[in-house]
């Protein structure tokens, strides 16, 4: 939650992974997010040479939150059909 929030708030970041956790999701999404641009991930290890290298204009910024595809979806589920619109 707290790194989609930096990320919708428009911070540049670095994500720093607990590398000792199993099953961990913290790394999923910091690789995910790196890989498209919009942050930048690191382990504790790691941290100093990403610090170093670190280049926050080359960081793209997360595209706004679009809850319309979702709406529409769920409402497709639930069988409500839409009303037509009046001319």
């Amino acid at each position: 939650g707290s790194v989609m929030e930096a990320l919708r708030n428009r911070k540049k970041l670095i994500v720093v992974v607990n590398d000792k956790l199993m099953h961990n999701h913290q790394a999923e999404l910091a690789e995910a997010m790196s890989e498209a641009g919009y942050a930048c991930s690191s382990s504790p290890s790691t941290l100093l040479e990403v610090i170093q290298g670190f280049d926050s204009q080359k960081l793209t910024p997360l595209p706004p939150l679009d809850l319309q595809p979702f709406a529409k979806t769920v409402t497709e589920l639930m069988g409500v059909k839409e009303e037509k619109k009046r001319e």
